[in-house]
């Protein structure tokens, strides 16, 4: 039960910090310019931002989250205007 619980503390943390990773822009993290996700291309049409977030996402959770790998990243446009960006989590 002890290992069964950790385990699960594990994946919540896990998730949290591939939340992060999305949720960073990359160069606004004062200690770490590199960490986060590249978000330039979101100012280009979206088919081409899909893909090119898709990568950008996969990239950064590979180099700041060993224990997870992102696949499936999504992007739709919300009525407000905003993207919302979903991956699916496979843990390592």
């Amino acid at each position: 039960r002890r290992q069964r619980q950790m385990c699960i503390r594990d994946r919540r943390e896990i998730i949290r910090n591939v939340e992060m990773i999305m949720a960073t822009p990359v160069g606004s993290s004062p200690l770490y310019r590199d960490f986060g996700v590249d978000n330039s291309m979101l100012d280009k049409p979206l088919d081409v931002a899909r893909s090119l977030y898709a990568v950008a996402v996969m990239e950064a959770v590979d180099k700041w989250e060993p224990r997870a790998r992102a696949e499936q990243v999504t992007l739709t446009p919300e009525a407000s205007g905003k993207l919302r960006a979903k991956a699916v989590i496979v843990l390592a």
